[in-house]
């Protein structure tokens, strides 16, 4: 399960995207006074749309204004809206790419641990994207046996764990690997399927699966 290799740009490829900048000051248009700053300034703090999009409303506020958080907030619930339909209704596993890019967008630049369970049917179908718990920095719980709960009310054929690094980097802990193991030999147990645990940060993923980790 990996990301399909990315397309030497040729001469007859589009034109790369604006900077982050430059995008920003044209939503931004109409909203501040000068949407080129503003969004200089946003871009500067968060480093990236990402992060702006993950970013605290009072620092966003702070930096811009009242009238701009709203509109980032709008905007997140947008591209997660857009992103997510590239994900419903159609068998996971056989668009690895848009699932990343869905978690990516949602998970790679929170501040906080989360833990997700992405359920799905036998055909491989996203029933539910459920967040599990959330932490702080330094993690959030995995309860094995609320997971097990939890695909039982579902009638879960399948589980793909999800959970963030807010520092960034997406490397297991061997506590991510340890817990893993004992919550895939429970369900299988049970008749479910756990495919994969991805592990999510600014810095890229990591599937446990094609680690090795899983077996």
């Amino acid at each position: 399960m990996e990301h399909p290799a990315a397309r030497t740009a040729g001469s007859g490829d589009l034109a790369p995207p604006p900077p982050a900048e430059t995008i920003l000051a044209r939503i931004l248009t109409g909203v501040v006074e000068e949407p080129g700053r503003a969004s200089a300034t946003l871009i500067d703090e968060f480093g990236s749309l990402g992060a702006l999009l993950a970013g605290s409303r009072k620092r966003i506020e702070r930096l811009a204004g009242s009238g701009v958080a709203p509109l980032v907030d709008a905007l997140g619930q947008a591209v997660h809206e857009i992103l997510h339909e590239r994900i419903a209704e159609r068998p996971l596993l056989g668009d690895w790419a848009a699932l990343l890019d869905y978690l990516r967008a949602d998970l790679a630049h929170r501040r906080v641990e989360q833990v997700r369970l992405l359920h799905l049917d036998a055909g491989n179908r996203l029933i539910r994207d459920e967040l599990l718990s959330e932490g702080t920095v330094d993690g959030a719980p995995l309860p094995v046996r609320e997971v097990v709960a939890s695909c039982l009310e579902l009638g879960s054929a399948a589980l793909i764990l999800v959970h963030n690094h807010p520092s960034g980097d997406p490397q297991p802990s061997k506590a991510d690997i340890a817990i893993t193991r004992a919550l895939a030999a429970v369900c299988r147990q049970i008749g479910i399927v756990v495919h994969d645990h991805l592990i999510i940060g600014a810095a890229g993923h990591v599937s446990l699966r094609a680690r090795g980790d899983l077996a």
